[in-house]
């Protein structure tokens, strides 16, 4: 590809990354990753209050939520679930999350 710079007389070279995936909606779409976040719930946008994910939810008057919604929880289980298998469990270590594939077989 090709492209001009505005205010430059030069072409340049740009070269392109292969394109993310995308979703039957044309959103980008990339899997959550529920150990880089404080709260592995944080990991998905919550249906209830709309805030994207890494954003504490908030009630309906706008301020900071004392928990986060049910529905987000409900989402983020789905999502782990789907990624990791219903028989992985999340654990939380000294330095932050750690997923571990069998730890609902060993509980």
């Amino acid at each position: 590809m090709i492209c001009r710079p505005s205010g430059h007389h030069q072409l340049s070279r740009v070269t392109l990354a292969p394109p993310l995936p995308v979703c039957p909606n044309r959103e980008i779409f990339t899997m959550p990753d529920s150990t880089t976040h404080r709260q592995p719930v944080l990991a998905v946008a919550c249906p209830t209050c709309g805030k994207p994910p890494g954003a504490w939810c908030s009630g309906p008057s706008g301020h900071r939520a004392s928990d986060l919604h049910q529905g987000r929880k409900a989402e983020a289980d789905r999502v782990f679930i789907a990624q990791h298998g219903d028989t992985a469990s999340i654990l939380r270590t000294a330095t932050g999350w750690q997923i571990d594939p069998r730890g609902r077989i060993r509980d």
